[in-house]
């Protein structure tokens, strides 16, 4: 008899990264609302501190969540990084102009 292919394919994620992913997001956001609830830190540090774990998480959550740590995704990077590319070109403008508007 053969031997037959499993379910799992080459380059598949284990299902135990998922949950330790999501464990580690999940102890992120406690420690944010921590942070802020408990008062540990002062405000100029706290919004920082939760804009810097924001970002890991959001690098996180598309790198293993969307399968994009699996070979063959670079058109689906170039779409991302393009859409973040416009987004932040116009975020930027926007608080540009709100910022230089003087009645």
């Amino acid at each position: 008899m053969a031997k037959t292919e499993s379910n799992h394919q080459k380059g598949h994620i284990p299902i135990w990264t998922h949950v330790v992913s999501w464990a580690i997001m999940i102890i992120m956001t406690a420690v944010a609302f921590l942070a802020v609830g408990m008062k540990l830190m002062p405000a100029s540090i706290v919004i920082p501190f939760i804009l810097f774990l924001c970002v890991i998480q959001v690098f996180a959550q598309i790198y293993i969540f969307m399968h994009l740590n699996t070979k063959s995704q670079a058109f689906q990077m170039l779409f991302m990084g393009s859409g973040l590319m416009f987004a932040t070109v116009f975020a930027v403008g926007l608080w540009l102009m709100a910022w230089t508007y003087t009645p």
